[in-house]
């Protein structure tokens, strides 16, 4: 289960780091947005399943997978109040 749990934060700081690179390839907002999201997301995932994968007997990984949760829920929705906000200006 350790091994699993370190391949996982490797593979969520790899996506984070590959996000980096990509952002200078998009110059509009709203891709970025999208791309900052999608990457929140996935990555925060990963990295907090192979949290819990570390030692997956301890009480306080209940309150990791209550904030993966959360995290799974808000992000799309924060994403998609910020790109409605930002299309009212142009």
């Amino acid at each position: 289960m350790e091994y699993i749990g370190h391949f996982l934060i490797i593979v969520g700081l790899v996506v984070i780091f590959l996000t980096l690179i990509g952002f200078e390839k998009h110059k509009d907002f709203s891709k970025r947005i999208l791309i900052s999201s999608l990457t929140e997301t996935t990555a925060f995932t990963l990295i907090i399943t192979g949290i819990i994968m570390l030692d997956p007997f301890k009480l306080s990984n209940l309150k990791l997978v209550l904030v993966l949760i959360v995290n799974l829920v808000l992000s799309p929705v924060i994403a998609n109040i910020l790109i409605n906000n930002y299309g009212g200006r142009r």
